[in-house]
């Protein structure tokens, strides 16, 4: 015998389904454009938050500690690029709050 609560359950699942583009906020297809594709003019002025690293030199290997403040955001894409122009993604990161923060695997870096 069936339970009378599945078919309104199921109507009740595909229709949340669509409401959420991108439910876990990782946005692959920003990888190359970092473009965060929110569909709203960008903001025209300066920037609400600070990026500051715990260094102004690196060599390759080091580890450089990246703080990204500000008022309140909901979300954030950081890469690490060539200085000399190239637009492919170098070295990795690491996550120091995995529950407030996502990794995201562009041009096989994560």
């Amino acid at each position: 015998m069936m339970c009378p609560w599945w078919g309104p359950c199921l109507l009740l699942l595909s229709l949340g389904a669509p409401v959420r583009p991108y439910p876990n906020g990782r946005v692959s297809k920003s990888c190359s454009s970092m473009e965060p594709n929110h569909h709203s003019p960008g903001q025209r002025g300066p920037a609400p938050y600070a990026l500051q690293t715990n260094t102004s030199s690196y060599s390759p290997g080091d580890r450089v500690e990246v703080t990204l403040s500000g008022p309140g955001f909901k979300g954030f894409l950081l890469q690490a690029r060539d200085p000399d122009g190239d637009p492919s993604t170098v070295g990795t990161f690491s996550l120091t709050d995995p529950h407030a923060t996502q990794l995201l695997t562009c041009h096989k870096h994560q």
